[in-house]
């Protein structure tokens, strides 16, 4: 048995809605760090309530979990 650490595979998710704002804490009242457009896909790397925290390449926030989906659309 190896002592390494398990990786889990990364869970992806895609931009469901025109104009969707990027956060900076899981809030509607937090501050505004980016906005993704439909069909932008991002890493899911946390999770608070309903709100998701995303990144890509570019960019690191909060987005409401409604807002994301499993397939682009």
């Amino acid at each position: 048995m190896s002592d390494q650490p398990t990786s889990l595979p990364s869970e992806i998710t895609f931009v469901q809605k025109p104009g969707v704002n990027i956060r900076a804490e899981p809030s509607a009242a937090g501050r505004k760090v980016g906005t993704a457009s439909k069909g932008r896909q991002f890493k899911v790397i946390g999770r608070s309530g309903s709100w998701v925290q995303v990144e890509d390449d570019t960019t690191t926030g909060w987005i409401g979990g409604r807002l994301l989906g499993p397939q682009k659309p």
